[in-house]
Order: structure tokens, then sequence, then C-alpha cells
């Protein structure tokens, strides 16, 4: 019976009780939301392309991430920590990923 259970929230992602931990595409978004609430500090062009985050028991987690600007010609990659917080079903960026 368990055996089922886990086999079907692996396949299809099924909320099972646990939280996902964020990758790149949650901080992408948590980013681009605060960028549209008109913060003067966000590149509108930037992109993460990689995170890792750690595993976190109270909503916050850290994660490292790789990414670049899309207005920066020699798409140099650059890297940062981040800071994001659990509210709700979304994530808030705490810090990191402030223009350069």
């Amino acid at each position: 019976m368990w055996d089922f259970v886990i086999w079907t929230c692996a396949l299809g992602a099924v909320h099972c009780g646990t939280v996902a931990t964020p990758d790149a595409a949650t901080i992408q978004s948590a980013y681009e939301r605060e960028a549209a609430s008109g913060s003067s500090l966000h590149d509108k062009g930037l992109r993460v392309i990689e995170a890792t985050c750690n595993v976190s028991a109270d909503d916050q987690y850290f994660c490292q991430v790789t990414f670049l600007s899309n207005d920066d010609p020699r798409q140099q990659l650059y890297f940062d920590v981040v800071s994001v917080v659990r509210k709700g079903h979304e994530l808030q960026l705490r810090s990191g990923l402030c223009r350069r």
C-alpha cells in the first residue's frame, strides 16, 4: 500500500505533505514578482540558470545561484547566495540578486 502512495507522489508530482526545495524556476519567479513591484534594484534581463538550496525546517532557504543578464553582450555567468522564505504558496526573495 505505502509503495503505491510513494510511487504516486513521485510519478505525479503530487503534494504529499512535503514542501519542495526551491529551484531555479521558483527563484526566477520570486525575482520577477519583486521586479514587477517597481524595485529599481532589479535587472529586468536577469535569468537564473541554476540553483542549489539547502533543506529547511522553518521555510527559509539559502540558495547558491548561477545567473546571467540578457543585457550583457558577453553573457558572463555570475554567482550569488540568496535568501528566500516561503509565504503561503509562494517564495519571497529576502536578499541577493540585486543589480550589479
